[in-house]
């Protein structure tokens, strides 16, 4: 912060000291023009990290678990409504999706029904592997 304040009252005083030596004229003008965008651009240059930071783990803005969760909630329902419109029947599902290295990720996918048979579990995951989920559990609910 010290070498900031030190930056722009020299950027500022020097801006000053040129103003003062430069004579009237036609070149005046651009000249006092280029000494004011220095002047503004040595004041909101510490600005330049908060809009331009490349590394968002040191700003990030975005909470992933929050958006992880309402992805999962959304994709489970979805989910839900697609496999009960193919096989028409009624099933719990549970999708959970995790952020890791900068994307979000199917990490498992959990069917569940009433349903107590291999056949239809087995055409389940068949169609949710055909769909790319990935790490499937098909099972009926156990009592």
């Amino acid at each position: 912060m010290k070498t900031y304040l030190l930056t722009a009252f020299g950027v500022i005083f020097f801006s000053v000291i040129i103003s003062f030596i430069i004579p009237k004229g036609k070149t005046s003008k651009l000249i006092n023009l280029i000494i004011k965008i220095v002047c503004i651009c040595s004041l909101i240059y510490p600005l330049k990290s908060l809009i331009l930071d490349k590394d968002y783990n040191t700003f990030n803005i975005v909470d992933e678990n929050y958006v992880c969760e309402a992805f999962s909630n959304n994709q489970s329902k979805e989910l839900k409504i697609l496999l009960q419109e193919k096989f028409d029947k009624n099933f719990d599902c549970s999708v959970v999706i995790v952020y890791e290295n900068g994307e979000y990720k199917v990490e498992k996918v959990q069917v569940t029904s009433n349903i107590d048979d291999n056949v239809i579990n087995e055409k389940i995951y068949a169609y949710l592997q055909e769909l790319g989920y990935i790490n499937i559990t098909v099972n009926d609910k156990t009592y």
